[in-house]
């Protein structure tokens, strides 16, 4: 049978199918089509007209690829979706797909091969079932979720500045206090005092940058780059000259590293941070570990220090949180963030008074596209 245009009209099959009760059923929970062995549509349910628009007898014959009055490109789409059903007997996606009047729906569409006694594909089986209502629903729950965690979020920097505004003003009230009075303040209580507030200051800065990096999505702009080559340099770069004679550097890189598609200042502010956290975690020495190696297609970089581990309970990606007086408590949310963007993940292990181990593992072939 020949494909057509929705003004022409197809010829009913010589035979009934097995289909044929189910297609003449009351359901209308779902758009029901047997395509046939063209991928023209043979039949359809009355569930196809109240979802799709379009009765039984205006779109037997046409092929079904072109139903939705899509772009060639998409049009392509649906055809590679039936011949994966065909390859691999069934196939489900969900997709925005338009109906008659012009008005688009969100559905699950799901095909189905159906084969003869010998195996061979005979026809296929479309079930569509519109999920618009679901999709919205969801669409309002992350809505809801998203403005949730925007105002935890907004709580918790709100209390982080708070406590420095509070040292910043008292520390200008005594300032003026001393000047109105005509305090003999010495060089160096004066030296002190404004280095302080440029602390909290600076303190305050770091807290927002970083709070505003957060806030966007990242952008990473990828290149071949070399993990190895970036974990290397920047042990060697952040080392303290205090822990140069306290500190081990343990370096297990396999010589079968491969290169990643990667930004590479971003991983290399996600290895800084691990890298600098490990440091600060022993501030009496111990063995920092560095391992690059590859594993099932991916890129796996571990960070690991025999320092004093995290507290148990305490998910150090989650916002504000930090084992470090000063810390803002977003250095590794920020992190997990640009791993994200580049499709990998970031987890970590640690034992109180032991140590801890980081691990990134990014996919080796480009994913980002």
């Amino acid at each position: 049978m020949g494909k057509r245009e929705l003004t022409a009209l197809a010829p009913k099959p010589p035979s009934p199918s097995p289909l044929d009760e189910s297609l003449r059923g009351n359901s209308t929970n779902y758009a029901i089509l047997f395509l046939g062995q063209e991928h023209e549509i043979i039949r359809a349910n009355r569930g196809t007209e109240i979802i799709l628009g379009y009765p039984s007898e205006e779109i037997e014959g046409v092929h079904f690829p072109t139903l939705f009055r899509v772009a060639p490109a998409v049009e392509t789409k649906w055809q590679q979706t039936i011949e994966k059903a065909q390859r691999q007997n069934s196939v489900v996606i969900s997709d925005w797909l338009q109906r008659k009047d012009g008005s688009y729906l969100y559905a699950q569409l799901e095909a189905l091969a159906l084969r003869d006694e010998m195996g061979a594909v005979k026809g296929h089986l479309i079930l569509l079932r519109d999920d618009s209502e679901q999709k919205k629903l969801q669409e309002q729950l992350k809505e809801k979720e998203h403005m949730a965690a925007i105002g935890t979020a907004t709580a918790m920097l709100a209390h982080e500045i708070r406590n420095p505004l509070n040292g910043m003003s008292t520390t200008v009230q005594f300032l003026e206090r001393s000047l109105q009075n005509n305090f003999n303040l010495s060089k160096e209580m004066i030296v002190s005092t404004v280095q302080d507030l440029k602390s909290e200051i600076g303190r305050l800065q770091t807290l927002l940058n970083d709070f505003h990096t957060l806030s966007h999505p990242q952008q990473v702009n990828c290149r071949r780059v070399q993990p190895t080559e970036l974990v290397r340099g920047l042990i060697a770069l952040l080392l303290p000259e205090s822990l140069e004679e306290k500190v081990t550097i343990v370096e297990q890189f396999d010589p079968d590293m491969p290169q990643i598609p990667g930004d590479a200042d971003k991983l290399k502010q996600v290895f800084l941070n691990l890298i600098k956290n490990s440091f600060e975690a022993m501030p009496q020495g111990g063995i920092l570990t560095a391992k690059c190696y590859p594993d099932n297609g991916n890129a796996c970089i571990e960070i690991a220090d025999t320092g004093q581990g995290i507290p148990l309970g305490l998910n150090v990606f989650d916002l504000f949180r930090s084992t470090k007086p000063t810390g803002t408590g977003l250095g590794l949310a920020i992190a997990r963030q640009i791993v994200e963007a580049h499709k990998g993940s970031i987890d970590y292990s640690s034992t109180p008074g032991i140590g801890t181990t980081f691990r990134v593992v990014l996919p080796s072939k480009n994913h980002l596209t």
